[in-house]
């Protein structure tokens, strides 16, 4: 039973891996190797039918423009010249591949060489596209709509990068409303203490010109209109404060 298991299990990644894999052109040169490393020239022979196969499938579900990577790179080689020039490379070993003597050793060379060539084209890729989108992140800008190019590793690493964005964004965003409701409600409560604080200052100002007081109530009402002043400057100063912190201040020249 856990051996059947099991080689139900191998059998549905590999159905998965052949018929589901990114890339057209890997998976090409993936069945051509492991067949002539397994059958030779009978395992070539049998990894052209399989990927014959996997072309008609992928066809009629209408899935072949995304997985053909050359493809994309020449929808997008506007972006970049690498692009093209890579689709044109690619055009090329897709042509040698079909043209070399699959009878002989070196055909196993030439398709381990070219398997490099392109795992080594898709890193060059990758990077430059995960590259560009971090830039764009770092500017709060849009990046360019290259995610036809993405891989799957790449795609799991843009998606997270746009979720941290979203988080630092929407933590920004919450920080600049408590500051500005801080602000708010200094300026109102400031205003609140200004208009009554007036109010004391007139009527101080009004009871320290009068004649009819003794020497001990003009002290006193002496120290009120010192400590209201002072208090009503401290107020003006703070309303000040929260302009500033509210990036509400008008700047003039002065001569």
């Amino acid at each position: 039973m856990k051996a059947l298991n099991y080689l139900k299990s191998l059998l549905k990644k590999l159905y998965n891996y052949t018929f589901g894999h990114e890339f057209i052109e890997l998976l090409l040169m993936n069945l051509l190797l492991i067949g002539g490393l397994i059958a030779g020239k009978r395992g070539y022979q049998i990894a052209f039918l399989v990927f014959i196969a996997v072309v008609a499938h992928k066809i009629k579900r209408r899935e072949f423009l995304k997985s053909f990577f050359t493809y994309k790179l020449f929808l997008k080689f506007k972006e970049n010249s690498m692009f093209l020039f890579f689709a044109m490379f690619n055009v090329l070993m897709l042509i040698s591949l079909l043209l070399v003597y699959y009878d002989e050793f070196s055909a196993f060379v030439v398709l381990f060489t070219f398997r490099i060539i392109f795992s080594g084209e898709n890193i060059r890729i990758q990077n430059y596209l995960l590259n560009s989108f971090i830039d764009d992140l770092y500017n709060w800008g849009e990046a360019e709509d290259l995610s036809i190019l993405y891989d799957k590793d790449t795609r799991k690493s843009v998606e997270r990068l746009k979720s941290i964005r979203e988080d630092l964004f929407n933590t920004a965003k919450e920080k600049m409303n408590v500051d500005l409701l801080r602000t708010q409600l200094i300026t109102n409560v400031s205003h609140d203490l200004k208009t009554p604080l007036t109010s004391i200052i007139n009527y101080t100002d009004f009871l320290s010109k009068k004649d009819a007081m003794d020497d001990e109530a003009k002290s006193y009402i002496d120290v009120l209109s010192k400590n209201s002043t002072r208090l009503k400057s401290l107020i003006v100063d703070l309303i000040y404060a929260s302009k500033i912190t509210g990036m509400n201040v008008n700047v003039e020249k002065t001569s």
